[in-house]
């Protein structure tokens, strides 16, 4: 997999050189192929941080306008998920940090950088090491396994019983005002008729 990656500084080309120069030597413990002052390039080896399996970048630098564009060209094995972009963010904050100036992101055929008619250079000179100590891996102590709490066990809520349903009303006897035999007026209270002894309840 390759991919262009390009940037503008305004500074001249051999500061921002030197920049990515050191920026390789100190973040990567890399010492990179120079060609004064047009090409740096360097191995990428396997790496979790970037999720790369090896590879090589190639950046070039190029006088534009007035300041330096540069191409990173990453060649890379891993075909899907390497994070190429994030180890050129890496290298983009240390130069910034160094030249004490911020990149813009350009666009510029590629052949342009390749054109030696385009490349700046400058008689080879003493570049400077950048040894800093690596940091030595110590092994954490080993911290006791977390007694966690056995969880209480909590009693589900039960769901609450449904209403039990309304009693059915009686049915009622008819009431009668006459007897339904003889036709005489009736009590409302009367079981039987008075007259014919018919019986209403």
């Amino acid at each position: 997999m390759r991919k262009d990656i390009q940037y503008y500084f305004e500074r001249n080309v051999a500061d921002v050189f030197a920049a990515y120069d050191k920026a390789i030597q100190v973040l990567f413990s890399l010492d990179p192929h120079v060609e004064p002052f047009h090409t740096i390039s360097f191995g990428l080896s396997f790496s979790f941080t970037y999720n790369m399996n090896g590879g090589a970048c190639t950046i070039r630098f190029m006088p534009y306008d007035r300041g330096t564009a540069i191409n990173l060209r990453y060649s890379i094995v891993q075909l899907y998920g390497a994070r190429y972009t994030d180890h050129s963010y890496d290298m983009l904050d240390f130069v910034e940090k160094e030249l004490g100036t911020r990149a813009y992101s350009i666009d510029i055929p590629v052949e342009a950088f390749l054109d030696p008619r385009n490349q700046y250079v400058m008689p080879a000179q003493q570049r400077p090491e950048y040894v800093y100590p690596e940091p030595q891996y110590q092994q954490p102590a080993p911290q006791p396994y977390p007694q966690e709490p056995y969880p209480q066990y909590q009693q589900q809520p039960q769901p609450e019983p449904a209403p039990a349903p309304a009693p059915m009303p009686e049915p009622q006897q008819p009431q009668y005002h006459f007897c339904p035999q003889c036709g005489n007026p009736l009590d409302p209270d009367s079981n039987f008729c008075p007259q014919c002894g018919f019986k209403v309840r």
